[in-house]
């Protein structure tokens, strides 16, 4: 399963913010799991959980933060949601810039 590789790297990079903000233990990580990702809380939190244990942090907090879907228009510029055409001018030509990405949000 790819999540285990998910929950490995999210776990590295709570470490590396942990570590940046003097923190000696991570007690909470919110995760943000983009709309077009495919994954879910759900998905995600059994391999976080294996990963906390192999890493020592039995006991740590997840949280899920859901990141909408983002588009820009190549052809005005604009900024548009989760739209096949651009509502401003009419084009297709539309580039997916957010809601693809799961990122650690926050550590506490």
């Amino acid at each position: 399963m790819h999540e285990h590789g998910i929950a490995d790297r999210l776990f590295k990079e709570a470490l590396t913010k942990a570590s940046s903000q003097h923190l000696g233990r991570i007690i909470r990580i919110d995760i943000g799991i983009g709309a077009l990702s495919g994954l879910t809380s759900e998905s995600l939190l059994d391999p976080l959980n294996h990963a906390a244990e192999e890493l020592g942090l039995d006991g740590v907090e997840f949280t899920f933060t859901r990141i909408p879907p983002a588009a820009v228009c190549r052809a005005c510029g604009r900024g548009i949601g989760q739209e096949y055409t651009c509502p401003f001018c009419g084009s297709a030509d539309i580039e997916v810039t957010g809601g693809t990405e799961v990122i650690v949000r926050e550590i506490g």
